[in-house]
């Protein structure tokens, strides 16, 4: 699939077995790990073989909802237009790899929301602010709204298996 969108970055799923080898990558690399973002970390489904992807970037704008839209909408945009939302793995592999994050930047993963310990559905942000580089977390509820503006990373399909 040629893609509609800029593919912003390859990645390869199963570089790191479990989320604690996710969390001592990032914390050896001076990241910093937002507490409800820790908290879904220890979720996230790390892929057995390694599995390399292509990211693409939008704006919710860009993906057809002009006005913006709830997390439902977004997803239904992404997919219809033949992406496909992230696997969990996709953040903290994202926020090891993008180092040179510009100030005042973050975009947000379009994954399967991860309940916290609380019960809140959150998906991942990662950002560059006054504190640093950061793996954070925000609402992923499917009726969260999401203004025009909000950039999101999803996988431009064609998965293509490697040799571990």
């Amino acid at each position: 699939m040629s893609s509609k969108f800029p593919v912003v970055g390859v990645v390869n799923l199963g570089a790191y077995k479990t989320p604690e080898a996710y969390v001592q990558a990032l914390e050896s690399a001076g990241f910093k790990i937002g507490n409800r973002a820790r908290d879904i970390l220890k979720k996230v489904k790390c892929s057995k073989t390694k599995v390399r992807i292509r990211l693409a970037s939008a704006t919710v704008g860009q993906l057809g909802l002009v006005c913006g839209g709830t997390t439902t909408e977004l997803y239904a945009a992404i997919l219809a237009q033949g992406y496909q939302l992230c696997p969990s793995e996709v953040a903290p592999i994202a926020r090891i790899l993008y180092k040179d994050q510009p100030k005042g930047q973050g975009f947000w993963i379009a994954m399967e929301a991860i309940s916290d310990s609380n019960g809140d559905l959150l998906i991942f942000d990662v950002g560059q602010d006054h504190d640093g580089l950061w793996l954070d977390s925000v609402n992923g509820r499917p009726d969260a709204f999401w203004p025009h503006f909000f950039p999101f990373v999803f996988v431009v399909p064609a998965q293509v298996s490697l040799s571990s």
